[in-house]
This record gives C-alpha cells, structure tokens and sequence, in this order.
C-alpha cells in the first residue's frame, strides 16, 4: 500500500510539473512578445486569433488571409476576443498537451508484459517532459489538439468502447485530415482474433472475414461525423470551407519543406511558367502529386498488412514515421 501511495503521489507530481513547466513558458512567452523583437509566439496563433476575432465580430475566420483550419478552431480561441488576452488559447492547446501524456500513461498501462512497473509514467514522461513538444503548445499551435483526441480514440478502442472511439475519431478526422491514415490500423485491429472461415467459399469468406459488422459499424460512425461537420460548415461557409481547410492542403507547393524528399522537384516546379505551357506544366504537375503519393500508399498498407493486427498503438507510430518520411 505504501509502495502504491507513493507511485501515484509521484504520478500526479509528474503530471503537475509538466504543466507548470508549461504555464512558465507561456508566461515568459507573453514577456518576450512585448518586449523583444523576436516573437515566442507562432504566426499561425495569430493566424487562428485573427480568425476568432472576424468570427466574433459575425464574419467568416476565413476572411482572415491564411487561415487554412476548421471553424472549430477559431471557436475555440473566442474567448482570447471576448477577454481580450491571447492567453487562454495556449492555456487551452496546454491541457490539450496533458491529456496526450494521460492517454500515453493510460494505454501504457494496458501492456499486459510491462517491462517495469514505472514503465506508463515513462511513457508519458517522454512526452511530457520532451522539448519539442513543450514548445510547441506553448507556442499556440493546435496540433495537440488532434494527438489528443487520436490517442483517446486508441485508448477507447482498446477498452473496447468502440462507439465513442468511432465518434472521437470521427472529430480528429474533420480538425485535420491525415488522421485518417489510422483509419486502417484501427479497421484491422477491430475483431482481429476471429477466425477465418475456412468451411466457407474462398471469396465469401474473405468478404466475411474483412468486412465485420463492429469494423463496419466504427467507419460509418466515423465518416457520420465527419460527414455531419463538413456539411454544417459547407452549408455556413461554403466551398471557401472546403477548399482552405481541406482541399488546399492537397494541392499547395511547400517549397521551402525541406524535410521532404521532393522539396528540390516542388522547388523547380514552383517557378511561374510562361502562358504557352501553363497546361503542360500544370498536367506534369499532377502526375507528379499524385505518382508522389503511391510509396506513402505502399509503404502504409504494407506496414498496416504486418503489425496493425499485433499491436494497433506500434502500428500507428510506425505508420506516422512513414507518412512524415515520405510526406510531399
């Protein structure tokens, strides 16, 4: 009893000390913000803030230049307007950030083999204490927005509460379109200890075999939800909606990405052309956008067709890595 009394004292303080090691970073990124000209705070929070306030006044976020991300966003940062501080947004991105390493601690603590008892609070202190992942909440980008809701999506899956998972899913899809890369892992480790059917004609039962009604269940939820925001916001907003939060990001010419392997090509090509062989080079384009697609396609089903049935939290990680090594 003590032993466990003094693990979850030191558990808590964990989680405590991440989050005043971030509210000191926003603190002193509010500091810096006034007083040098070197800016600790992310353009894209201003971005996103500029956004909430065009909202706030009864316009669209989108008439705000750049703002690429759901109406959800800009929502979300309403109160910065109404209390007249950009504070509460990072302190929200902030809890956002916590619930990830709560969400690592509470999957690691499935692990039916850890490899120590301290092993969950390892897994979120890798997190919570990681640097990058520090600066980045407190900088005011929303990605941890997302991180939260995938990981408890897994977390709930592997409980088993596949309707509310389906559902979070469903959200972390509309807030930003590459989670759906997961939707695979997921598909296979839903009911992956069945049985195939070998008493069954060869095709019935792979279609029996893949199509399950519990998998099939979890990607109507999911495309419901999705379905459900998108057509809220097409319906406000309208194909400015679809095109600057989706579309645009499938499109756009990052080339100044230089982590990606096509950043030289994306460069070239970026160049304007002249009127005469703006067709050519816009039909070259495309057959280089989309043939830039095929190893991300490969590389994630070959990994999804090995793991995702084993261990649907590895899978996830390795398919990450994939996406972001081979990302256009």
């Amino acid at each position: 009893t003590s032993f466990k009394m003094t693990f979850w004292k030191s558990t808590w303080f964990v989680f405590v000390a991440a989050l005043a090691v971030r509210l000191a970073l926003i603190a002193f990124g509010d500091w810096q913000d006034r007083n040098m000209v070197v800016k600790y705070t992310d353009i894209d929070y201003e971005v996103v803030n500029d956004g909430a306030r065009f909202m706030a006044n009864g316009g669209s976020p989108y008439d705000r230049a750049t703002y690429r991300y759901t109406p959800l966003l800009a929502g979300m940062l309403l109160p910065n307007i109404w209390l007249d501080s950009k504070l509460f947004g990072k302190i929200l991105f902030v809890l956002f950030d916590l619930i990830i390493g709560i969400a690592l601690y509470l999957i690691a603590k499935m692990d039916q083999k850890p490899r120590f008892s301290s092993w969950p609070i390892i897994c979120a202190s890798l997190w919570l204490f990681n640097p990058i992942a520090i600066n980045v909440s407190t900088r005011g980008n929303s990605e941890a927005i997302v991180g939260s809701l995938v990981l408890v999506s897994l977390y709930l899956l592997m409980r088993g509460n596949q309707v509310l998972s389906a559902l979070i899913f469903g959200l972390a899809v509309h807030f930003k379109i590459y989670p759906i890369i997961f939707s695979v892992a997921i598909f296979f480790y839903i009911d992956r200890d069945m049985p195939f059917r070998r008493d069954l004609n060869i095709a019935v039962a792979i279609l029996e075999q893949f199509f399950r009604p519990r998998r099939i269940r979890y990607a109507v939820i999911t495309a419901s939800v999705l379905a459900f925001f998108t057509a809220v916001f097409y319906k406000i907003y309208g194909w400015t909606f679809l095109y600057e939060t989706y579309l645009y990001h499938v499109v756009r010419k990052d080339h100044r990405h230089n982590f990606s392997v096509y950043f030289y090509e994306l460069y070239l090509s970026s160049a304007p052309e002249q009127t005469g062989a703006q067709l050519a080079s816009f039909l070259l384009d495309l057959v280089a956008r989309i043939g830039s697609f095929l190893p991300q396609l490969v590389v994630l089903a070959a990994l999804t067709i090995r793991i995702c049935k084993v261990d649907s939290p590895a899978s996830m990680f390795v398919m990450s890595g994939a996406l972001i090594a081979f990302h256009n």
